[in-house]
């Protein structure tokens, strides 16, 4: 519950002004899902999942840290954030980083939750 309070308040923070609606995209993934059915609603592609077809309509993007999770060492999030940046999407950061942040697990070193996704 912490990491989701923490969003929370990332989220409210007064300097992001977010206005309209927000889409938030680990609330889009069936969590109850088998590893199987997610694969199946992601596809092998990307550049043509759910997720990158929203950040296509999105005006902006805001990337939440977490103070218990290196977002940048999460291949997911590295891949969206740089989706974001490729098609020019604005990008809000909000939320503290982990106190301690190893490059050597960051950014090319990300890694997938599930093996399978470095196959592909």
């Amino acid at each position: 519950a912490g990491g989701f309070k923490a969003f929370a308040q990332a989220v409210l923070a007064p300097d992001l002004q977010l206005q309209g609606g927000l889409w938030i995209c680990f609330f889009a993934n069936p969590q109850t899902w088998s590893p199987d059915e997610l694969s199946a609603l992601l596809g092998v592609n990307p550049f043509m999942s759910p997720f990158y077809t929203a950040l296509e309509k999105a005006h902006n993007v805001v990337a939440i840290r977490n103070p218990n999770r290196n977002m940048y060492a999460r291949l997911w999030c590295v891949f969206e954030l740089w989706a974001a940046f490729s098609i020019e999407k604005p990008i809000k950061v909000s939320g503290s980083n982990p106190e301690s942040i190893s490059l050597a697990e960051t950014g090319y070193n990300a890694i997938c939750t599930s093996e399978a996704d470095t196959l592909v």
